[in-house]
């Protein structure tokens, strides 16, 4: 009842509920289920007070080893991990990583040891580690007939396509984003569904493909929109539409896009995607100079606060609206700090994109 309460009541009866749940536990002298306890508890009072909930989400972590219970002492440390994340602590998450995962195999959790091996692999394709992603793929590949969900085949999948398309596979990525569609269709899972039609719509983005882009784009729109995630449906919006429209010469739509997904961002990530999605608009309407305006403030932004692989997409996006504009020492420049990375990293597409700059 206390986890229940967690997302619906209110923060009193939440934490009396919790509380009674931690003290009848003890009483009863379940060591498993006050590890079970203290974690929902944990993340209860971290949402006022996250420094609070890790060092609770500690406790439940050494109660765990304390006992040898393998099961609970990987689950403690997956929500450890969590807690760290509100925290903004990125070092000791990332440090949690490999003693969760041989936490998760000894205690033969399979479906949770897939899904975090599934969750892993995406941030470390932002950061461009596509070795250690492809690692953690090949694995729940492994563990996947074992497990028997619908769920985790469509993440597995989702997670194959997000690493096709960092290596610049479109055509492998659009086969294994419209896979994981299909079993989150199959599985009733709408707001999964949402997200890959999502996916779908980035990609065709990407690919330069306007009007599959726009398709897929209002067709994620809609279930997003009947989930309640209307921040994903409102980026899809001004991220993906504005710049069909854009594409399509309806320079008047393209801008209320940007405006409503502006008005609409609340952080700074929010933000920075606001900010990209203009500079993309800006490239489509031709306006270069604007264009490499607004690159070079979504690298800046990029550099401060997000994963490698995004500030590499902004780098090679400000090349090319340079060489637009034809600067093309800056051009060349950039090309020669990039390319050699590129090559290096796998990221072919990156690589394709930088040597036709530099041939044209």
């Amino acid at each position: 009842l206390g986890a229940i309460l967690l997302g619906i009541g209110t923060q009193e009866e939440t934490d009396k509920m919790l509380r009674a749940a931690l003290a009848g536990l003890r009483a009863a002298g379940d060591d498993r289920g006050q590890v079970s306890a203290q974690l929902v508890l944990a993340q209860h009072e971290a949402k006022s007070d996250v420094q609070q909930g890790l060092v609770r989400a500690k406790t439940a972590v050494a109660d765990a080893r304390r006992i040898g219970d393998r099961w609970a002492e990987a689950n403690a440390l997956m929500q450890l991990m969590v807690l760290y994340n509100w925290a903004e602590d990125e070092a000791s998450h990332d440090a949690l990583v490999a003693p969760t995962l041989t936490a998760l195999r000894d205690s033969g959790n399979r479906y949770i040891l897939l899904v975090t091996l599934a969750n892993h692999a995406g941030p470390a394709i932002e950061a461009l580690n596509l070795d250690r992603a492809e690692a953690y793929l090949t694995e729940a590949e492994v563990l996947a007939p074992r497990v028997g969900s619908d769920f985790a085949r469509a993440l597995i999948d989702r997670t194959r396509a997000v690493l096709a398309q960092a290596r610049g596979d479109f055509d492998l990525a659009r086969e294994r984003y419209t896979s994981a569609l299909e079993k989150a269709r199959g599985a009733g899972m709408a707001h999964a569904k949402g997200n890959f039609l999502a996916d779908l719509a980035w990609l065709e983005l990407a690919a330069d493909r306007p009007d599959a882009a726009a398709v897929r784009a209002r067709e994620a729109i809609e279930v997003l929109t009947s989930v309640g995630d209307l921040r994903a449906a409102t980026e899809i919006d001004g991220g993906v539409l504005a710049w069909y429209d854009a594409r399509r010469g309806d320079v008047a739509s393209a801008r209320r896009r940007l405006a409503n997904q502006r008005n609409a961002a609340m952080d700074d990530s929010s933000r920075f995607w606001s900010l990209v999605a203009d500079a993309r608009v800006a490239a489509a309407l031709g306006d270069w100079r604007r264009a490499v305006e607004l690159r070079r403030e979504t690298v800046r932004m990029a550099v401060k606060g997000e994963p490698r692989g995004v500030v590499m997409r902004q780098r090679v996006d400000l090349a090319k609206a340079l060489h637009e504009r034809g600067d093309r020492r800056e051009v060349e420049k950039l090309i020669a700090e990039l390319l050699p990375e590129s090559e290096r990293l796998g990221l072919h597409g990156i690589a394709r994109d930088l040597r036709t700059l530099r041939a044209d």
